[in-house]
């Protein structure tokens, strides 16, 4: 490097190789979902309206199906992305209080911020190795620690580092005992993930039962469509003759009601089964999803 004059070097330092282009297949996907799934609800309501579409005609008696179908399509792929983003964080999260714990020994036996980071980066920790080895980069090209932590905070991206980070980096920056204060956020974070877990635990009876009281109600639709409806329409036809009732209930109407019903309940209950468990209500939509299409599947086998 001697020969290399200072331009020359800045130059070196300052380079950055091109980012290779990275389609969001997720976005994709759940983007894909979301048309067809418009699509196919619009076919459904224009059939239940009594206006089939001329490019998707579908008859009066399916329109409910295809409703049904459309927000299998349409939430599908979004409940599948949204499960999957879940999963990684609650695997950020759980290897977070090691690498916090790691970090605050290196450093309490006698190395300093930066170097404890750099050895502590040659360990695994699972989903969070390749943000704590460009954390360790970062310091390599003389970054300060605090910003390197800041930015590894960025890249691990869970409330629970967010919180955690905030504390470390405040102790670094008013120049507190960062040592016992990694091992204080170690043990806060293991508490918080603990906890969490044990809500989890503790909900998932509660989520078998919406599950069970699901399954329940449909049958309940469906034995009454299979055995209870026959009866009163002929009842019904009976009583219309001697009363001179021109318009009747039919038994399509009453599947059209058991079949509305059972859905609203099954997405329902799929909403509170993700609000006991994961403590939101967006989480549910898993849930919903397997709830309607145990739904859908029930009612085309009945």
């Amino acid at each position: 490097m001697s020969g290399v004059t200072g331009e020359a070097a800045q130059a070196v330092v300052e380079f950055r190789p091109r980012k290779r282009l990275q389609v969001p297949w997720d976005l994709v996907l759940v983007g894909a979902g979301a048309l067809l799934g418009l699509a196919l609800a619009l076919a459904g309501a224009a059939a239940l309206a009594g206006r089939p579409l001329p490019v998707l005609p579908v008859p009066k008696t399916r329109g409910l199906d295809v409703l049904a179908v459309a927000f299998l399509v349409g939430a599908g792929p979004y409940a599948v992305v949204q499960t999957v983003a879940r999963a990684r964080l609650l695997a950020r999260d759980s290897r977070l209080p090691d690498f916090l714990t790691d970090l605050a020994s290196l450093h309490k036996a006698g190395l300093t911020l930066p170097d404890s980071l750099v050895t502590t980066a040659q360990g695994n920790y699972g989903p969070l190795n390749d943000a704590i080895r460009q954390a360790a980069d970062q310091v390599r090209w003389n970054i300060p620690v605090l910003t390197a932590l800041e930015n590894l905070q960025k890249r691990i991206g869970t409330p629970v580092s967010e919180r955690i980070f905030a504390v470390v980096l405040e102790a670094g920056r008013t120049g507190g005992n960062v040592p016992e204060v990694l091992e204080i956020a170690a043990g806060h974070c293991r508490r918080d993930i603990n906890l969490r877990d044990q809500r989890r635990r503790a909900m998932s009876m509660y989520t078998i039962i919406t599950y069970v009281a699901s399954v329940i109600f449909v049958g309940v639709c469906i034995a009454l469509q299979a055995i209870f409806v026959p009866k009163m329409i002929h009842a019904f036809s009976g009583a219309g003759a001697a009363l001179g009732l021109k318009v009747l209930p039919t038994a399509e109407q009453f599947r059209t009601l058991f079949y509305s019903a059972a859905l609203v309940q099954s997405l329902g209950n799929g909403f509170i089964a993700g609000l006991m468990s994961d403590g939101k209500l967006l989480a549910g939509l898993k849930h919903g999803w397997m709830m309607v299409l145990l739904t859908v599947l029930g009612f085309l086998m009945a």
